[in-house]
């Protein structure tokens, strides 16, 4: 009878460690599970970074490119503010050479007045003469038979 105590103490032990090694399956399972979970999490981790990372390089194409477009703009808006300064110049010349001329202008027509009163006014009669002296001119440029 022993043996038979022997035996089912055995498959009772055998049966405990069973069990101990059905537990450690499925937690060997569960951590598998998990440690797939986690590389599938930082591959899509690492994708997003890269995705993240070649958009930082377009940006920074495009930071330099617009960079370089501001720089040519802004020295054009330079140049063009060099060139309206240099109109404004010019405007103010003129307007003082339009002003002078305005004045003298002014000047000439108030003696052109002052003359005016002083001068008699010759009037031309017109003559049978004349008026036949025209006549004769224009038919000088007519065809002769």
């Amino acid at each position: 009878m022993i043996d038979v105590l022997i035996l089912i103490g055995a498959g009772g032990i055998i049966a405990v460690l069973a069990i101990l090694a059905y537990l450690a399956i499925q937690d060997s399972n569960r951590q598998a599970r998990k440690k797939d979970a986690a590389i599938r999490d930082a591959e899509g981790a690492q994708r997003e970074l890269e995705v993240a990372i070649a958009g930082k390089e377009a940006l920074k194409a495009e930071n330099g490119r617009l960079q370089q477009e501001n720089e040519f703009k802004q020295a054009t808006i330079d140049h063009l503010s060099v060139k309206v300064d240099e109109i404004r110049a010019q405007n103010r010349d003129l307007e003082e050479i339009n002003s002078d001329l305005i004045k003298g202008q002014a000047a000439m027509r108030a003696q052109l007045a002052e003359q005016r009163k002083t001068v008699p006014i010759k009037r031309v009669r017109k003559t049978d003469t004349h008026a036949t002296e025209q006549q004769e001119g224009c038919d000088s440029f007519a065809p002769k038979p």
